[in-house]
């Protein structure tokens, strides 16, 4: 047994590398050019790397890059379950594709047709009430199913009536349920493994298969275990931590888990850790925030190419890297491809025959890509897209834009990139410059941006004729759309949509029309339940937020001048809601909120008030387990809905009321995803292709619902619903004291979808945030409701602060 532990490595370095290999730039490049990892290269890498080293020829400088992969996608879902589907190549060329709840997929023409693999135990262990853990197929043939079941009633009593001390502490949850492995060798022999493992190590997790097909498990704990041909288990290797995608390449193992610096690459010949310096430092730079999400899909995915070649798969496409090399290249660009769309996560993929690959990404996607010598490495038409932050929805629309239209690429650049410390109105200022010298986006996101001085300023086209063709077409709800006409001009349209939601008792909600009836139904809640907390906020600033969406579109007149009735009117109303939470109140239940806003910083380096999140959750679970009384936030999907109107089929809450939350406006939508096109843009019918993407009848959404008519109706159900009489997902979680909570997730029907549609339909009201007047109204308020200042003063003090940011 080998134990790894970081800095007590014997490391050597990998042979079979001794030519450094010459990258060459985009721009200079012809169609044997190579690029470096992130410039967005799609070279065919046999071309020119077939050696493992050599130098691209260069071309004269006004030569087109040719050459770039190009995908073949398939929806296999009618075969597929979309979930923790893999992929693994055959030695003889067969590719299978694995389901936890589906029979194996085996395809011999390279992914053309596919069949059933005929096996029976996956069956059986189903028809037993097991499920798959994992699933792993070795090149040879051999499949290793790691699986659990639950132990039976009769298991448990026999196993509590073996012991012999009464006071034997209870077995950890995860005790009860039976984790069995079976290996199925190629000839067909099946291998029950009576597998154990250490305390330390809990249960076993995951299950991969070598080659040659030799069976590692890997645990909840740092050590790595290997099956032997007789079913028995020993401790092959200790790692620092729980390992998460292991690969093989000839003896080597290559490892990545939690905690992981960089991937490990392990020779199990020589019992030693080669060293890769620029593989670390690709993955560092890279990926070194990646996750592994429980196995639902990977941020970075790796997997063998011939002699020493290992891929890297992500968000940033796919990169080539020979082991012990001092080069990684990009071969496939993400942002022309669906590594680039955030709608598909990436499973698993493998390399093919004549340096084409196959992928298997959720929903049940597969995509092969080829390589054309015959494109531009680049296309030759570029259109600019924009946001202040990244945002996922227009990354889904680039993505299924630029596979429609080969001949474009999208430029998209973020504002404010994680880890730049750019700021807000440092990114503004540079984005105001560019526009100025004609060098600006063709599209953008205007999401937390000076919407109406852009308006205001001619600096967006006028897209009424765009929505009007799309609003005769039926497919738009126009209602939202036109919440944003002025003088039968539309500049900018929402392309998702949220909707302010509460619920409660009947004897609290039923009659909230606004922000009054919702400062009423606080006190009536306080009244009947003393000392208990009602929302689950501590802080002026926090029960602001929980209503500002409902309340601030009312505070400008359609001049742009501040309503002080109505920032008088929020402020009243808000201070009764919080003294009513507040009364009471335990130091504990405080020093409870004070710690979570402490948490959050730790971890968020803000403020939990402060983020973008906050006032947006609608924390069902807090209302069904009596941590609050009444429900407020944000409906923006549909599982949050399922989730809302799960608490109606929960004990105790049979009768409760759902409604639109109103408060000084009705009818209310936050608006996420604003986009308009530039005035001055010379791609204004590409810009407006890319726009109809993001409004388009695939819901592509991923902050609210699509204000298309027909995404939206798509995204009302799942594709796995089966029945409103069966749970269809379940909550848990324990407490400290060692009590637990487990709560079921029940679809909805016809019905509930049919009010929720008519919600969608009478949105009317657009909230936008506008910062720098909520802030205002935070800071003015809190002096208010603490009695440091009186009305009149706060109102005033909100006043003066927009006269000071209108001057500056």
């Amino acid at each position: 047994m080998k134990k790894f532990r970081k800095g007590q490595l014997k490391r050597i370095f990998a042979a079979g590398m001794s030519l450094v290999i010459t990258v060459a730039l985009l721009g200079g490049c012809g169609n044997s050019g190579q690029q470096t990892a992130g410039n967005g290269s799609g070279n065919r890498t046999d071309d020119i790397m077939a050696d493992g080293g050599g130098q691209a020829g260069e071309q004269p400088s006004d030569s087109t890059a040719m050459g770039r992969y190009l995908e073949e996608a398939a929806d296999l879902s009618e075969s597929l379950s979309g979930y923790r589907n893999a992929i693994f190549k055959l030695e003889d060329g067969g590719v299978v594709l694995t389901d936890p709840v589906k029979n194996m997929r085996v395809s011999k023409d390279h992914g053309v047709t596919w069949e059933n693999d005929g096996n029976t135990w996956l069956s059986e262990i189903l028809d037993r009430g097991g499920f798959i853990d994992d699933y792993a197929v070795g090149a040879d043939g051999t499949v290793g199913i790691l699986y659990t079941y639950m132990e039976s009633e009769d298991e448990t009593d026999a196993d509590e009536s073996a012991g012999t001390d009464s006071e034997e502490e209870e077995k950890p949850w995860w005790a009860s349920e039976k984790r069995e492995l079976l290996i199925v060798k190629p000839d067909g022999t099946e291998i029950p493994v009576v597998f154990t493992v250490m305390d330390e190590d809990m249960y076993p997790s995951h299950i991969w298969i070598s080659e040659h097909g030799r069976a590692f498990v890997g645990t909840q704990g740092s050590d790595l275990y290997e099956i032997l041909e007789d079913g028995s288990s020993k401790v092959f290797l200790t790692l620092e931590d729980s390992p998460q995608i292991i690969q093989f390449q000839g003896s080597r193992m290559i490892i990545d888990g939690y905690g992981y610096d960089s991937l490990l690459i392990y020779d199990m010949e020589s019992s030693e850790f080669i060293e890769d310096d620029t593989l670390d430092t690709f993955v560092n730079e890279n990926y070194g925030d990646r996750a592994f999400n429980g196995g639902s899909w990977y941020d970075l995915y790796f997997f063998p190419g011939e002699d020493n070649i290992l891929y890297l798969a992500g968000e940033k496409g796919v990169h080539r890297h020979v082991i012990g090399g001092s080069a990684i290249e990009q071969i496939v660009d993400a942002n022309l491809t669906t590594f680039g769309n955030p709608t598909y996560r990436l499973l698993g993929m493998i390399a093919l025959e004549n340096n084409e690959f196959m992928a298997i990404f959720t929903d049940a996607r597969l995509v092969r890509f080829i390589y054309d010598p015959t494109v531009p490495t680049v296309p030759g038409q570029t259109i600019k897209a924009y946001s202040l932050k990244e945002n996922n929805t227009l990354r889904r629309a680039i993505s299924i834009y630029q596979i429609e239209n080969p001949d474009v690429y999208v430029e998209y650049e973020i504002g404010m990139e994680k880890n730049t410390g750019v700021t807000r109105d440092d990114a503004l200022k540079k984005l105001n410059t560019e526009i100025m010298a004609g060098d600006g986006p063709d599209l953008l996101i205007l999401d937390d941006m000076p919407v109406d001085s852009y308006i205001e300023k001619g600096m967006l086209a006028d897209i009424a004729p765009l929505m009007d063709s799309m609003n005769g077409e039926g497919k738009l709800f126009e209602r939202a759309v036109d919440a944003y006409r002025q003088e039968g001009k539309i500049y900018v349209v929402p392309c998702e949509i949220s909707l302010p939601i509460m619920e409660g008792a009947p004897n609290y909600v039923s009659d909230i029309n606004d922000l009054e009836g919702i400062a009423d139904a606080v006190e009536r809640l306080r009244k009947d339940h003393p000392g208990m907390d009602l929302l689950k906020i501590c802080s002026p600033k926090g029960v602001m937020k929980q209503f500002v969406m409902v309340c601030a579109p009312a505070w400008l007149t359609e001049n742009g001048e501040l309503n002080r009735e109505m920032i008088s009117d929020f402020l009243v109303q808000t201070k009764r809601i919080y003294d009513a939470q507040m009364e009471g109140l335990s130091d504990e239940m405080i020093r409870q909120y004070e710690e979570e806003n402490e948490e959050h910083i730790q971890y968020y380096g803000e403020m939990l008030e402060e983020s973008d999140w906050f006032g947006r959750g609608t924390e069902e679970v807090y209302y069904v387990t009596g941590e609050r009384r009444i429900m407020t936030g944000v409906l923006g999907g549909a599982y949050t809905y399922a989730e809302i109107t799960s608490v109606q089929r929960t004990t105790g809450f049979e009768d409760n009321v759902i409604l639109p939350m109103s408060g000084q406006c009705r009818n209310v939508f936050w608006v996420d995803t604003l986009a308009g096109i530039s005035a001055v843009s010379t791609q204004i019918g590409r810009a407006e292709g890319l726009l109809k993407v993001l409004l388009g009848d695939e819901d592509i959404s991923g902050m609210g619902f699509p204000i298309n008519r027909t995404a939206f109706e798509s995204s009302l159900f799942p594709a796995d619903f089966v029945s409103t009489d069966t749970a269809y997902s379940q909550l848990g979680f324990e407490y400290e004291d060692g009590s637990s909570f487990y709560w079921n997730i029940y679809w909805y029907g016809e019905q509930q979808a049919d009010i929720l549609k008519g919600w969608m339909q009478a949105a009317d009201t657009p909230y936008v945030r506008n910062k720098v007047l909520e802030e205002a109204v935070y800071t003015a308020g809190t002096s208010y409701i603490q009695g440091e200042t009186s009305l009149e003063e706060a109102v005033s003090a909100v006043e003066k602060s927009m006269a000071i940011y209108m001057a500056e």
